[in-house]
């Protein structure tokens, strides 16, 4: 079966004499429990996962397991009558390398220890304020001191952004008020890398917590995320809430919600063999470098470099004014215009003093542009000469959707759903009927009218009249960042760490698009039928209508794209560090090649897998470059390079034969092959069993 996530995973034991976990709970030795129950909000598997997994011994008193089977590796007292396992079994079997997962844990926490901070942390009157202001990661570095004297602790970022707090220090007590103001608990990352006895107590964490050199006495209160430690007691109470948040750049991480995996048995293997089909405490990694400058994309398309703002704010929106000149919103609070085509870049709104330009969107009519921001939606009647508080002071509004034909506008507010005005703006009225997820982050229209609201942990909601009802789409996947709608009213929803989802039959059904091999996207832009979707630093992506699932790499692969726009044929790309882009010709100059839209950056899964001696590994190369193909042990160390060539676009297969040069095989365990192609890198994990 497949592995699945786990509630509360640690190294050694755990006793608790009260409250309930919600999801999975596993330890590598013993686990205590009574008046408890495991697994009660899980969906039922019908035996065929493990929610409750004991290396060794395990003593259940009182209590109910749901929804799946439970496993030990010594001993137990089970079955008993004040004890009841519904929808599963009890067997005695041996399902999880923990010796294994508590190398990878280690080195995880000390890896995420190692991020540099890019948020502030302030300690003043008791309550530590952890302040940040990236729109995708926000990393605080804090002294265990501050967290043990303080009674509060007040996380600020932009709402939907990653947030990971660094905790030094080997004794620490976190307990009192927690706060997150724009930080959600899914992306949230309590990280005590250096911890080996943490108190927690009368307090609701609200994020995961990693401590895997910690025992954790946990003595009252609740986690609203993934628990990692090495052992834990006392009466908490664990609440489901998988860690999604997105770590880009350099690093060794995709998600590390895939830490708290565990190895499952394949259900075709005798129980006992030791035969696995997933080790996911194992790293998958999709790595990028985030300093590339100028580079060139697929096939014959080609980039420009063309300005830059001068300052390191982030480009996240842009569009033109009534004149046609470009405008640009950064997180920084500051809008731009250009009037040589992104060359050279004025601020327009001095003074207005807000942190983060969410949208802007411009009259096509009258030329008024409006700004919506975390303080409400400016206004300039004068293109951007000056500026006023327009509406909705103080509400911090996420999406603006000008609907000119009807008269009508919409502002998608973070927290407080959809708010409508059709008399320009002067009265609004929420319109939240059936909206039963409020925390909005996009908004579209298509040709008959209807309205798409995307958000954040809700999925998208849909209206066909106005705004006064809405229905929530089954997409697949609940964070949505963005949503496109093409001429043929073809519905393109891009999620927070569940890749592009795509619907051709106005949102019935949404299926993943398996061609967009990036998990985050962040933006849309519609050109007729042609679709382009950008995902930071996985690059740059093109959809035409007609084909499902058929989409092109245009390259871009690393800039950190944070915004988008398509214009007269024209693809603008702006990035985190202020710079713009330009592809005059990214439609034709893809259709061109005849390759470039059959070939793309990937590397795909290996099989068979787990495999003995050999397997199997395909790979795809996009433009002419040199590709090396490398297999390395757990520890990181190169074990064989299979490929170190310059190679042509195209799909390649490589076997690997896991012998050494003496003809020994390699022992058994986890490897980890990774594909470098230019500025692409990915690398995946396999296991090789005796």
């Amino acid at each position: 079966m497949f592995a699945s996530d786990f509630n509360v995973f640690v190294i050694e034991d755990i006793n608790q004499p009260s409250s309930d976990t919600q999801g999975k709970m596993a330890a590598g030795r013993d686990i205590f429990l009574t008046n408890y129950s495991v697994g009660d909000l899980l969906p039922n598997s019908n035996g065929t996962e493990d929610v409750l997994i004991a290396g060794r011994n395990l003593t259940f008193l009182t209590g109910a397991i749901s929804n799946g089977n439970v496993v030990y590796g010594n001993s137990s007292n089970l079955p008993v009558s004040y004890v009841s396992v519904v929808g599963g079994e009890v067997r005695k079997d041996s399902v999880i390398d923990f010796a294994a997962a508590e190398s990878y844990l280690l080195d995880l926490s000390a890896s995420l220890a190692n991020y540099p901070a890019n948020g502030t942390d302030t300690l003043a009157w008791s309550t530590l304020s952890l302040n940040g202001t990236n729109p995708i990661i926000n990393i605080f570095n804090v002294d265990g001191a501050d967290i043990t004297n303080s009674t509060s602790v007040q996380i600020n970022v932009p709402s939907g952004s990653t947030v990971i707090v660094n905790v030094a220090g080997d004794s620490v007590l976190f307990n009192g008020g927690l706060d997150l103001h724009g930080a959600t608990t899914n992306a949230t990352l309590y990280n005590f890398y250096e911890s080996t006895y943490l108190t927690i107590n009368q307090i609701d964490v609200k994020g995961s917590l990693l401590a895997p050199k910690a025992d954790v006495n946990f003595i009252d209160g609740q986690i609203n995320g993934q628990f990692i430690a090495k052992s834990v007691k006392g009466k908490a109470q664990f609440n489901i809430s998988k860690f999604i948040g997105n770590i880009p750049g350099k690093t060794e991480l995709e998600n590390i919600a895939e830490v708290t995996k565990a190895n499952q048995l394949d259900p075709d293997s005798t129980p006992g063999n030791g035969v696995t089909t997933e080790d996911d405490y194992a790293i998958v990694k999709i790595s990028v470098n985030p300093n590339l400058s100028v580079g060139s994309g697929s096939v014959n398309v080609d980039w420009e470099y063309v300005g830059t703002f001068e300052t390191h704010e982030i480009m996240w929106v842009i569009t033109r004014d009534k004149d046609g000149n470009l405008i640009s919103g950064t997180f920084g609070g500051k809008i731009y215009r250009s009037v040589d085509e992104g060359l050279t870049w004025t601020v327009l709104n001095s003074g207005m003093n807000v942190g983060y330009i969410w949208s802007i969107k411009v009259n096509s009519v009258s030329g008024e542009i409006f700004a919506s921001t975390e303080r409400g939606i400016y206004h300039s009647v004068d293109n951007g000469a000056t500026w006023t508080v327009f509406a909705l002071a103080n509400k911090d509004v996420r999406a603006l959707l000008l609907d000119e034909t009807n008269h009508a506008m919409y502002a998608g507010i973070w927290g407080e759903g959809i708010s409508k005005s059709v008399d320009g703006g002067t009265t609004w009225v929420a319109k939240n009927e059936g909206l039963i997820f409020t925390a909005v982050n996009t908004l579209a229209m298509n040709s008959n009218n209807e309205i798409f609201v995307g958000t954040f942990g809700g999925g998208i909601f849909k209206s066909v009249d106005f705004a006064e009802n809405w229905t929530k789409l089954n997409v697949g996947y609940d964070h949505i960042w963005s949503i496109g709608i093409n001429t043929s009213n073809e519905i393109f929803a891009a999620t927070y760490g569940g890749g592009m989802y795509y619907s051709a039959d106005d949102g019935a059904t949404f299926t993943r698009q398996n061609a967009v091999n990036a998990e985050f996207i962040y933006a849309v832009t519609i050109d007729g039928g042609n679709v382009f979707a950008s995902a930071w630093n996985g690059g740059i992506y093109l959809y035409s209508t007609g084909t499902e699932n058929s989409w092109s790499q245009l390259g871009m692969v690393g800039f950190g794209i944070s915004s988008i726009m398509v214009d007269k044929g024209v693809l603008y790309a702006g990035t985190s560090d202020g710079k713009l882009y330009k592809n005059i010709n990214p439609v034709t100059g893809v259709n061109e090649t005849g390759n470039s839209l059959n070939y793309s950056f990937n590397l795909e899964q290996n099989y068979p897998n787990p495999f003995n001696p050999s397997t199997i590994i395909k790979y795809s190369v996009a433009e002419v470059t040199n590709v090396k193909l490398t297999v390395y042990d757990i520890l990181g160390r190169e074990v064989v390079t299979l490929v170190n060539n310059n190679l042509q676009p195209g799909a390649y297969t490589m076997v690997w034969n896991a012998t050494d040069k003496f003809g020994k095989k390699v022992a058994s365990g986890i490897y980890f092959y990774s594909l470098e192609a230019g500025k692409f890198n990915k690398t995946n994990k396999m296991m090789l069993m005796k």
